[in-house]
Formats: structure tokens, sequence, C-alpha cells
């Protein structure tokens, strides 16, 4: 497994000095998020042409989402899904993560949700199918980031991750994971883990308090193994709050990972 960082938890402020910074602290490779492509391409471009720091997935930052009440919003993110999922394939990355959508919760006492389940599946079932074909013969994946129950009201949980997917008619479609959402959703990390196996091609490390791995309570010793007893050999980015001293902080966590390794 190697190790990943997001661009967000390096202080630096030019693309090129966070892949360097990023390279310097010992990182396989870097999570970057698609709003830099988006919105400055030619910069993003050279940037990664500059180094050879892997770059291990683009992260969402796309306009809308796949779940978008608004239908021209929802639009917006398949367009955006597939133009990010092409500078995936130019850059060697595994794909493009993304929830269904960010900030919505039936579990909360937000306003009624205009449309049922089964109208949210069928919605989505149709863009992953458009946006899967697309990528069918690209070597890139979209990869569904399940989000806790106070950040997003469907697909919370692996599981309902692989039920979606089980539905769609390409291969395009996989499933990451994210170890504080996890700790927060899944009755057993280890067994729903393991049940992913096939799916699974990303993951997201922070610990219980949403900082960096090692400094809450999440058993990373024990997901670590049972992500070495499934096979699993993609990357392990960190995502996580931005600590007070970055660059000490990311280092002393990446030694503890990369201990446990």
């Amino acid at each position: 497994m190697k190790i990943a960082c997001q661009d967000t938890l390096i202080p630096e402020k030019n693309l090129q000095d966070v892949l360097q910074t990023t390279k310097e602290l010992g990182f396989d490779g870097i999570e970057i998020s698609g709003e830099r492509f988006l919105n400055s391409p030619q910069k993003v471009n050279k940037a990664l042409q500059s180094t050879d720091l892997e770059l291990a997935v683009i992260c969402a930052g796309h306009r809308g989402w796949l779940l978008s009440e608004n239908k021209e919003k929802q639009r917006q993110a398949v367009h955006d899904i597939k133009k990010l999922l092409d500078y995936a394939e130019k850059f060697k990355a595994k794909g493009v993560l993304t929830p269904t959508i960010y900030g919505t919760s039936d579990y909360l006492p937000f306003p009624e949700r205009k449309r049922s389940p089964k109208e949210d599946e069928q919605i989505l079932i149709k863009s992953l199918n458009e946006i899967g074909n697309y990528v069918a013969a690209k070597g890139v994946y979209l990869l569904l980031e399940p989000l806790m129950r106070y950040q997003s009201h469907y697909i919370n949980k692996l599981s309902e991750g692989i039920e979606i997917i089980e539905k769609l008619d390409n291969n395009g479609v996989k499933l990451m994971a994210d170890t504080f959402h996890m700790n927060m959703e899944e009755t057993d990390i280890g067994q729903s883990l393991k049940n992913a196996k096939e799916y699974l091609f990303h993951v997201h490390l922070s610990d219980s308090n949403r900082e960096l791995p090692g400094r809450g309570h999440i058993d990373f010793i024990q997901h670590l193994k049972t992500l070495k007893t499934i096979g699993y050999d993609e990357y392990l980015s960190f995502e996580a709050l931005i600590p007070d001293n970055p660059k000490k902080d990311l280092k002393d966590s990446l030694d503890y990972i990369q201990n446990l390794l």
C-alpha cells in the first residue's frame, strides 16, 4: 500500500510547492481537489509534469452533486466529473472520488426531502451508468464515497454503496472508504472492509476526531491488518483537519502509519 496526502493539508500556496513538500515529507502520492483542475488546468498540468510524485486520485471539487435537487446542478456534476475523469486518465490516477451529495440528511431536522429514496436511487443509477460507460475503456473509475448521516442522506455505509454498484450496467464505478465516516456508521469496520473487497479502490485515513491518524481512538493497527488480509494494494490517503504544525504533524502521522504497514 502507498500513502498519499490531500493537497489542502500541505501549507503551500503554489501547487508546485505543494507537490515538492509532499514528496519531501515522504508521501508516495498526492490527492488533488477537482476544483484546481476545473479552474486552473494549465497550472495543474505544469505542476504535475514537473514532478514524479504520483496523482493518487482527484477529489470531487465539481459543481453540483449527483443527487442535487436542482436538475441543472445535477447535470453540471455529471459533466464536471466526466471532465475530471479525463484528467485522471491523463495523469494515470485511479480515478475521481465523490459522495452522492454533501450537506443533507434525512436524519436531521432539515426540510423534508423533495424526492423519495426510490427516486434518488433511480436518478443516481442513471447518472452512474452514464459516467461508468463513459470511462469503460479509460482505465479509471468514479469512486463513490459513503459519508456519515450528518453530512449526507444517501449512501452512508459501504454496503449501501455496494448495493448501488451491483445494479449498474458497467464496471466503471467503484467504492472508497473513509475511516472517520466508517467509525460513525459501520457496525463492524473490519467486516465491512472484507465485504467490500472487490469494490474497494481507495481509502481515506483520519482519526475519530477528524484529525490525522494517531490522534484519536480509531484502531488503525487492526484496520490496516484487515486491508492487508483482503489484498488491498491501492492508496491510503490522509484527509483530516489542518493540523497546528502541518509539516511536523504530517510527518509524525506518516511515520506512525508506515510503521504499521
